[in-house]
């Protein structure tokens, strides 16, 4: 009788400890519904990001708000794929053998997109719809770069913050003109925004890969921008896998542009190098068209970003990821 008493209450020990146990763990999913539906008021979903992304850079593609701010666009950009696409169109200095600035790599990727958009063409004018196709597929790579970079701050930095991310992104003038400009430093916006998502989801490797198609393909001076990144994944990967990236990268953009710009140039050329030395070593490169004093930064800033400038400012001693 004892022993059955014994029995009997360790028994109902274990039952209390095991009902002890579950209600722990009805508490603990509890608390993360409760936490997961306090925070999903200030989340927003990829696909509703990339939806609402993609709807306002195709208004930009096609209103006339936004048409061609820059005349740099025009001779330099659209010209050239005009040439590329009907064999005739105007050349500029910059384009010629003896300077060899500009890349016909690049007006090449958007010829195609050319090229593609005539055979699909339904409508009498094949030029405008090449145009503005042109500009709407600008518009739409934008948008996914911007979505993957708005995931990348939530996961980063959480669900607050990438809200606010979509919503400067959403808002910005500065975005909606620079997503569908046929330009470089749209280009490599574009490449920089990538390389600083796959940075904050640790993914050092394709963030060179990216931080070298911003420079090599689009806009060379934005290198400075790859030194804190070249640190950093030198501290994580080593020196050697951070060179073999570098490498790597190299032979993906070099290689072809070489040999485009050498089927139209009719000699070995390699357009970035030759830009940073016209603007930096030469006594006429980097004021032939004029300079601005130092507050034209702070005051085109501020325009493009609004009161994103002072608050990004104003964050910069507080910020930190989340855990």
């Amino acid at each position: 009788m004892e022993k059955k008493k014994k029995e009997e209450g360790k028994r109902g020990g274990n039952n209390r400890k095991e009902m002890i146990e579950i209600d722990e763990k009805r508490g603990k999913k509890m608390k993360k519904r409760n936490i997961s539906t306090s925070s999903s008021t200030l989340y927003i979903s990829i696909r509703r990001c990339l939806i609402l992304l993609i709807g306002i850079r195709l208004i930009s593609a096609v209103t006339n708000v936004n048409i061609l701010s820059d005349c740099d666009e025009v001779m330099n950009y659209w010209e050239p794929t005009h040439y590329l696409l009907y064999h005739s169109g105007l050349q500029t200095w910059e384009y010629s053998p003896q300077y060899g600035l500009r890349s016909y790599f690049y007006i090449a990727i958007h010829a195609s997109m050319g090229k593609f958009i005539s055979f699909l063409s339904i409508f009498p004018n094949e030029k405008i719809a090449i145009f503005f196709g042109i500009r709407m597929i600008l518009g739409t790579i934008s948008a996914f770069c911007e979505t993957f970079f708005y995931s990348s701050v939530t996961h980063y930095f959480g669900s607050k913050i990438g809200l606010f991310t979509f919503l400067f992104l959403f808002s910005s003038p500065g975005m909606f003109i620079a997503s569908t400009a046929y330009l470089p430093s749209s280009f490599s916006m574009l490449f920089l925004m990538v390389a600083f998502g796959f940075w904050m989801k640790d993914k050092l490797g394709m963030a060179v890969f990216c931080v070298a198609g911003a420079t090599l393909m689009g806009w060379p001076f934005c290198v400075v921008l790859a030194l804190p990144l070249a640190i950093h994944s030198i501290y994580s990967l080593g020196l050697f896998k951070t060179i073999g990236w570098g490498l790597y990268s190299l032979i993906c953009f070099v290689v072809p542009s070489c040999l485009v710009d050498f089927y139209f140039y009719e000699k070995l050329i390699f357009p970035p190098i030759n830009i940073i030395l016209y603007n930096v070593f030469t006594s006429h490169g980097a004021d032939l068209y004029g300079t601005e004093p130092w507050s034209f930064y702070i005051i085109n800033l501020f325009l493009n970003f609004n009161i994103l400038l002072p608050l990004a400012t104003l964050s910069l001693p507080v910020s930190s990821p989340i855990n």
